[in-house]
């Protein structure tokens, strides 16, 4: 009779970790995704820890497992969710990336004279450079002299504001300091 009673205690808890195991089967298939994918498996082992340790305080029978199958869900799920997350994330950082090249071609672009007014000619310039020389001192701002005739009469009252348009210089500046360093330079006229 001890024997029966055994086997069958014994039976009913063979069948109770079968099926068990058969629940327990699709949550350990996501906790070894998130494993295997190393992004949140410290916080999945941490979990898993957090509820061993506190096993002792559950009440109910089953409840331990029931808790590791919550965790587990719960960081596939943060881990889906951190996934469908990489796209914006990639085109945030790749904006970053390129932010600073975009806002030099912004510069670059609106520090462009307006060559097409009404009181300058684009064929004809008001001075024509004879010579040009630059000198960097020691301290302060580089000093450019250029001398040139014009042939109308023409008085200069305030500052002049020099725009290097060749695309030739530009190019030249490109290949030799780099795109960045000539975007650079060109954000830098007036």
């Amino acid at each position: 009779m001890i024997e029966a009673e055994f086997g069958s205690v014994y039976r009913w808890f063979l069948w109770r970790q079968f099926w068990g195991s058969l629940v327990d089967t699709p949550y350990n298939v996501l906790g070894f995704l998130v494993f295997a994918s190393m992004w949140r498996a410290d916080l999945l082992w941490a979990d898993l820890m957090k509820v061993r340790r506190d096993r002792h305080q559950l009440t109910e029978q089953g409840e331990e497992a029931k808790q590791r199958r919550s965790r587990m869900l719960s960081q596939f799920i943060a881990l889906s969710r951190d996934i469908c997350c990489l796209g914006p994330a990639a085109l945030v950082v790749t904006s970053l990336y390129r932010l600073p090249s975009m806002i030099l071609q912004l510069l670059t672009a609106s520090s462009q004279p307006l060559l097409h007014r009404d009181d300058i000619s684009e064929s004809e310039p008001l001075v024509a450079v004879q010579s040009a020389s630059v000198c960097f001192p020691e301290r302060g701002c580089p000093e450019f002299t250029i001398q040139g005739s014009t042939s109308a009469e023409w008085r200069l009252d305030r500052g002049v504001k020099v725009h290097v348009l060749c695309v030739e210089v530009w190019r030249e500046v490109e290949r030799l300091f780099g795109d960045l360093l000539a975007k650079v330079g060109r954000s830098f006229l007036p």
